[in-house]
């Protein structure tokens, strides 16, 4: 026997290597959940500071992973990212608009009433 002999280490080859595209994807599944939350009405008053900005950051992660990894989870982060943060917007504006018109109500009626 040689003692020069070859020995072959296996590495693990499914290790993360692309780590803004993969940070860009769980922010945009952070703002797509935070969808779901926003209809709870105590625990959206919680989860609001961190939905918006997880999706900014998804938008930017998800454009710095495309150029600089091309890695697909950039892409799909950026989709979802752009698609969590548009929805979250309009509920919020729904939500708002909901809430002005319930608060209104009994103003409107009392003023009908004279």
């Amino acid at each position: 026997m040689d003692n020069n002999e070859n020995i072959k280490v296996e590495t693990n080859t499914n290790e993360t290597k692309h780590p803004i595209s993969t940070i860009a994807l769980v922010c945009g599944i952070v703002s797509l959940v935070g969808i779901l939350t926003s209809f709870i009405p105590f625990i959206s008053l919680l989860t609001a500071p961190f939905i918006y900005p997880a999706g900014v950051a998804g938008i930017i992660l998800g454009i710095i992973g495309i150029k600089k990894e091309g890695h697909k989870n950039a892409k799909i982060g950026l989709i979802l990212s752009i698609v969590g943060l548009i929805l979250n917007i309009i509920v919020t504006i729904l939500s708002f608009g909901l809430g002005l018109i319930i608060g209104f109500i009994p103003v409107i009626l009392e003023g009908m009433n004279y």
